[in-house]
C-alpha cells in the first residue's frame, strides 16, 4: 500500500509556505508557482518542481470544523501533493512531512484517504496511528518516529 497525498495545517499567508516550499524545503530544485482562481474553491496554488508537485488552497469551514471536531487540531489549508516520474514516491511524502511537522508550529494531520488520521500533530505533540506500518510498509513506524524525534509508545 502506498500513502495518500494529503495533509491539513494551520498557515497564516499563502506567500510564507510558498516561501517556505521555495527557499527552504526545496531551495535546489527549479521551482514554479501557478495560482488560479476556482468560483467554488477561491484561490488555488500549484507548486511544481522536478521533486514534487502541490496543490493547495484554503479549506472549507465545513472540513475545519469536522477536523476539530475529530481530532481537536487546528487546520486550515488543504495540500494535496505527489511525487514526480522516478521519485520514490513513500519516501519524498515522508520527507515533506517530516520537514512540514519539524518546521512549521501548526496543527497537522495527515489521513489515510480522508478516512483515517495516520500522523497527528496537535499542540506540538505528534501522534503515529498503528495503521502507518500499513501505508508505508512493516517498521517504517518505528523509523519515522526515530527521525522525528518521538518515542514509540508501543
Amino acid at each position: 500500500m502506498s500513502l495518500e497525498k494529503n495533509v491539513e495545517i494551520r498557515i497564516d499567508s499563502v506567500d510564507n509556505l510558498i516561501d517556505y516550499l521555495t527557499n527552504d524545503l526545496y531551495c535546489s530544485s527549479n521551482n514554479s508557482v501557478n495560482h488560479i482562481v476556482d468560483k467554488r474553491i477561491g484561490d488555488i496554488y500549484t507548486f511544481i518542481n522536478d521533486k514534487i508537485i502541490a496543490t493547495m488552497y484554503f479549506m472549507e469551514k465545513i472540513d475545519i470544523e469536522l477536523l476539530k471536531n475529530d481530532y481537536d487540531v487546528d487546520v486550515n489549508y488543504f495540500i494535496s501533493f505527489e511525487s514526480c516520474e522516478g521519485i520514490n514516491s513513500n519516501e519524498s511524502i515522508l520527507y515533506f512531512i517530516e520537514r512540514i511537522i519539524n518546521d512549521f508550529e501548526s496543527d497537522l494531520v495527515y489521513m489515510s484517504g480522508f478516512e483515517k488520521a495516520v500522523i497527528i500533530k496537535r499542540n506540538g505533540s505528534i501522534t503515529l496511528d498503528d495503521s502507518f506500518d500499513y501505508y508505508c510498509g512493516k517498521g517504517m513506524k518505528n523509523e519515522f518516529q526515530k527521525r522525528l524525534g518521538v518515542l514509540p509508545f508501543n
